[in-house]
């Protein structure tokens, strides 16, 4: 479980510290969206590594990190977020994206010019 931890400690900050210091890695938009993955999954490792410890078996002992109970955090995490992605791209073309009716609209506009 030690390399866990170095997985969590590295995968959080050192390795996608050391792809964002290259340019080409921020405006490469294929890039850009591996790393994202990357820190996505490094997060979703640490929030299991935090909580399965609390799932105890028949004998009381705390279930292994690489267990069955893994890929069903994976397969729930990716049933949800595909429930919440789908929801979200069934409303965008009904909703509008720049409030209409706000009285500040043309100033926030031209905010920059």
């Amino acid at each position: 479980m030690v390399y866990v931890g170095l997985v969590i400690l590295f995968g959080h900050f050192v390795v996608p510290f050391c792809a964002l210091l290259s340019y080409r890695f921020k405006v490469t938009h294929h890039l850009i969206r591996r790393i994202a993955c990357w820190v996505l999954t490094v997060i979703l490792i640490d929030i299991c590594y935090n909580v399965l410890p609390a799932l105890k078996d028949e004998h009381g002992d705390a279930l292994p990190f690489l267990s069955i109970n893994l890929l069903w955090v994976f397969t729930s995490v990716i049933g949800v977020g595909g429930v919440c992605v789908w929801a979200y791209l069934k409303s965008f073309p009904t909703t509008k994206l720049i409030p209409i009716r706000d009285p500040r609209i043309g100033e926030s506009l031209t905010y920059h010019e």
